[in-house]
């Protein structure tokens, strides 16, 4: 591989940022959220799902920011096709969690 002087790889070999759709990523996770360990029949050994999310010593404020939102449901003016989209709580600041963007 090629790595430039500051032993970073050369720009050329980078992969291109992918797309992700936001809403659908945020209700994976959320999916994901829910899912619980179980104890298996030895009564010792954890089990965890596919897609099991470790969340270890975390601070309270992180886990809120984490689930501050939720999918709302609404038909549009005509009463017709459902659109969905995220909705943040009232009285919590903005999720910067898995918003993905910069603090200012």
């Amino acid at each position: 591989m090629s790595e430039g002087d500051d032993g970073t790889l050369d720009s050329r070999l980078r992969a291109p940022p992918w797309r992700v759709a936001r809403g659908i990523a945020k209700l994976e996770f959320y999916n994901n959220l829910r899912k619980s360990a179980d104890v298996s029949e030895d009564d010792v050994t954890t089990v965890y799902p596919t897609g099991y999310v470790h969340l270890p010593k975390i601070d309270a404020e992180f886990i809120q920011q984490l689930c501050a939102e939720q999918l709302i449901t609404r038909r549009d003016r005509n009463g017709f096709a459902p659109c969905t989209h995220w909705h943040r709580g009232t009285g919590v600041k903005l999720p910067r969690t898995l918003s993905c963007q910069r603090p200012r």
